[in-house]
């Protein structure tokens, strides 16, 4: 049975099948044994249709799991809020638009002293405030439009390397994948980083191909790429630059040696392009170029002063190199079947010690996904490297070419982060397509056996990695459904204005509210944002302190769970809000 009728399709016959020279158009007997035959051909032909069709229904998957619930399941917390509150004084005239975006962190000793990306990111979110109004699910829009946008654009970029069957094949499982769909579900500066990624590596490769003769989209491409890329994140800004600087003095340099700067080079072409594109960048930098010459470059300075670079002594040593590349592989198994936490483990001394901190230490170290990630990036680093050098369409060997060099610029700037202790997967945002890669050249292109076995082993972890991210998924949407999204850490906004409307409804426009320091740092900020749009007045305070009403805030355990039923409380999931006056 066809898979995609009359493009590339996958074919499994079982045992006992000796012919099949009618589905085949060739009379030549097939041995007993499982074969799988792909058959190379575009979107074009008889059975287009049918595979655009099974194309959109994987879009509509996506957007559908990027939009169900997307304002109660929004992630809302103090980040988010802060910028909300930038927006809202933008909007009402208080503040101007800023020169500067969010600070990153860990790059100095105080929050004065921290590095700033660009403000594209707050523009994006005054923009959409502008037309939509100013709520906390607009100003997460921009980051669900790009998050849809990058399904298409993966497909495009996979079917650059792929066939049509194995491109929809990696799109069906990037469209479900949690890793990457989280980030499009809240507003955060980083989140769009995928959509630029694509962008950035795809007109990056178009220009090194086509040089003199670049197509204009793709030159405005790379300069809105590059423009809006290095202004969402630090991380970013460093690996577009030096990239970009690398990849076009090894053009230059392959030009040269292969005495191609010649007649047929159009140097007033290219300069025309180089102009245009650095006109893009730099009108897209406006403000942030405006900032660095009015402080004297203080807060390029900050980037190259930050902290991070303390870790520099030792972060390239072999066990920081080796600690990097075991932390790039649980990144890269994690982006694709959203197994293990939210940050890596590097396995310690205590690993291999004796005793009860041995023990300990082993007990926590789940060994089958390090096993596994090691062996799927070691396999896929391979299996990339192979294509490279074997590619005979100059195309193809550009943009995987271009792909590789990004992934080892940014794993280069990584080591010294590692090494300072940031060791979240959520810095490995941008290079989130290379377990991608890994699965598609793990498929066979040729009909020997050998391609065969690859082409099972690819469809084995292809389902398993599918019903991880199920998994993940349908477990992540009965914590939130149920009310128990909030942890002390995560704040959602559904849960905020369940929240909100007791303490409306307990109060008469004023209301104070008490708790311990590890549930308000983090709860406080989006409950007193939520409250001043809904016309409530909170405050924070202890018992007798604060204005109107007094609550009191806690985590729900045994002694207080019959509290729940009292008329002065209300519960929500992992907290109970409880009234401890009645109002005047």
């Amino acid at each position: 049975m066809r898979l995609f009728p009359g493009d590339p399709v996958l074919f499994l016959y079982p045992f006992g099948i000796k012919k099949c020279s009618s589905i085949f158009s060739q009379n030549k007997p097939i041995k007993k044994e499982i074969a799988f035959y792909v058959f190379r051909t575009d979107l074009v032909g008889k059975g287009r249709w049918l595979s655009v069709g099974i194309l959109l229904l994987i879009l509509a998957i996506g957007i559908f799991l990027r939009t169900y619930r997307f304002h109660d399941f929004l992630l809302f917390e103090k980040d988010q809020v802060r910028d909300a509150a930038l927006v809202e004084a933008v909007l009402h005239g208080l503040e101007p638009w800023p020169l500067l975006g969010p600070s990153m962190r860990g790059s100095g000793e105080t929050k004065d002293e921290l590095f700033r990306v660009g403000p594209v990111f707050v523009y994006f979110q005054i923009l959409s405030a502008k037309l939509f109004g100013m709520r906390p699910t607009v100003l997460a829009y921009p980051d669900w439009l790009f998050s849809v946008l990058t399904l298409p654009l993966f497909f495009v970029v996979m079917h650059r390397l792929f066939s049509v069957p194995i491109s929809i094949l990696i799109t069906a499982l990037f469209s479900v994948a949690f890793f990457p769909l989280q980030y499009g579900r809240f507003a955060w500066n980083p989140n769009a980083l995928p959509f630029f990624t694509l962008l950035f590596v795809l007109s990056l490769a178009a220009v090194l191909e086509k040089r003199d003769r670049t197509p204009w989209p793709a030159v405005v491409a790379l300069g809105v790429a590059m423009g809006i890329g290095i202004q969402l994140h630090a991380l970013a800004l460093l690996s577009f630059s030096i990239t970009l600087v690398l990849a076009c003095g090894a053009s230059f340099f392959l030009c040269v040696k292969k005495k191609e700067m010649n007649r047929s080079f159009s140097r007033k072409g290219f300069a025309i392009r180089f102009c245009v594109f650095l006109a893009v960048v730099g009108g897209l930098n406006a403000p942030q170029i405006e900032s660095e010459v009015s402080s004297g470059f203080s807060n390029t300075r900050t980037l190259f002063s930050s902290p991070v670079r303390e870790g520099k002594g030792s972060a390239f040593s072999v066990k920081g190199v080796a600690e990097a590349l075991l932390c790039q592989a649980q990144a890269n198994f994690h982006s694709i079947s959203s197994l293990s936490g939210e940050e890596c483990i590097l396995p310690s001394k205590k690993l291999f010690a004796s005793g009860t901190a041995g023990k300990k230490a082993r007990e926590k170290t789940p060994f089958f996904f390090l096993a596994a990630s090691l062996v799927f990036s070691l396999v896929g680093f391979f299996l990339c490297g192979r294509r490279f050098w074997r590619e005979t369409d100059q195309a193809k060997k550009t943009l995987l070419g271009t792909f590789l060099l990004f992934s080892l610029v940014f794993f280069l700037l990584m080591i010294p982060i590692l090494a300072s202790g940031f060791l979240e997967y959520r810095y490995f945002l941008p290079v989130f397509f290379l377990p991608f890669l890994f699965l598609g050249f793990l498929f066979g292109s040729d009909h020997s056996r050998k391609s065969a076995a690859r082409n099972i082993a690819a469809l084995v972890l292809l389902g398993g990695f599918f019903y991880s991210n199920m998994s993940t998924i349908f477990t992540t949407y009965r914590t939130l459904s149920s009310g128990f999204g909030n942890d002390g850490h995560s704040v959602y906004l559904g849960e905020i204005e369940a929240m909100v409307s007791f303490l409306h409804r307990e109060s008469s426009g004023a209301a104070s509210i008490s708790g311990k320091d590890d549930i308000l740092k983090n709860l406080f900020p989006p409950l007193f944002f939520v409250a001043k749009q809904e016309g409530l007045s909170l405050s924070r305070g202890e018992e007798g302190e604060g204005t109107g009403v007094h609550l009191r805030i806690s985590k729900r355990s045994g002694h207080n769970s019959k509290d729940a039923d009292k008329k002065s409380c209300g519960s929500f999931g992992n907290f109970l809000v409880c009234r401890d006056e009645p109002p005047n």
